[in-house]
């Protein structure tokens, strides 16, 4: 489970527990996408952008709207913009990062049918929702090196758990339970270029991702992975930890 504001030292910590684990490139090719759920089961919402934008549903029905729009969700399987009505699930993208309430996200967005509500889902490559994560994890104003640590750990943290809700319909939520994400609003250009720096760098063991959990505090000394989740990871023992214990 991830926690906000970690300590510099914890950082370390993390990136020397997976001492066994080789820092590579994770795929060639095109960048992973993901799914993010960053509002569940809303009955109401605004959309917004700097410029305009459109709506599609899932009967290919096309709605433009010059800067901003309220929907609302009438009846289940459908949403109300203005006196239009859309099937959902509904696809929204723009030139201009788009806005849901008061946050703005790049890449797209997606409403799916929740149970009285919707789902506001944002799609996204994982290097632009690193952008949305690191600020809320770490302080950019620390040493480079531990956001350049920091990247690599969530980036890979993020591709080991797609798929987490799907459920739910999409592969993270925006909360501690995944990585806190909060798009726009959390880019820094110190963790913006640590991200760009790291771009592609994952953590791996024997082939495969690595399970990379972080945390704000241990109390001095870590619990082996069998004990919080189950499981043997050989890489995710008990250990003292080599810093003065407080955050």
């Amino acid at each position: 489970m991830m926690y906000a504001h970690r300590t510099f030292r914890n950082v370390l910590l993390v990136a020397s527990f997976v001492f066994i684990v080789v820092l590579a490139p994770f795929a060639e090719g095109a960048e992973k996408t993901l799914t993010v759920g960053v509002a569940l089961d809303v009955t109401q919402g605004t959309l917004s952008s700097r410029s305009a934008f459109i709506l599609t549903d899932r009967n290919g029905k096309k709605l433009s709207v010059p800067r901003s729009v309220v929907f609302s969700v009438p009846k289940p399987g459908t949403i109300l913009v203005g006196k239009t009505s859309l099937a959902l699930p509904v696809n929204i993208s723009g030139k201009s990062p788009l806005t849901f309430e008061k946050t703005a996200y790049r890449g797209s967005l997606r409403l799916t049918q929740n149970k009285s509500g919707v789902n506001v889902i944002n799609v996204i490559g994982v290097e632009g929702y690193l952008r949305g994560v690191l600020k809320m994890e770490v302080n950019p104003q620390w040493p480079f090196e531990t956001l350049k640590a920091q990247a690599i750990i969530a980036r890979t943290y993020a591709l080991k758990h797609v798929g987490r809700h799907r459920d739910q319909g999409f592969d993270l939520c925006a909360t501690q339970h995944c990585q806190v994400y909060r798009g726009v609003n959390a880019e820094d250009p110190r963790s913006d270029k640590a991200i760009s720096v790291t771009k592609g760098m994952v953590l791996t063991y024997r082939g495969e991702l690595a399970l990379t959990p972080y945390h704000s505090d241990c109390g001095g000394v870590t619990a082996g992975v069998s004990s919080v989740w189950g499981g043997s990871h050989e890489y995710l023992r008990a250990r003292e930890e080599p810093f003065a214990s407080g955050s």
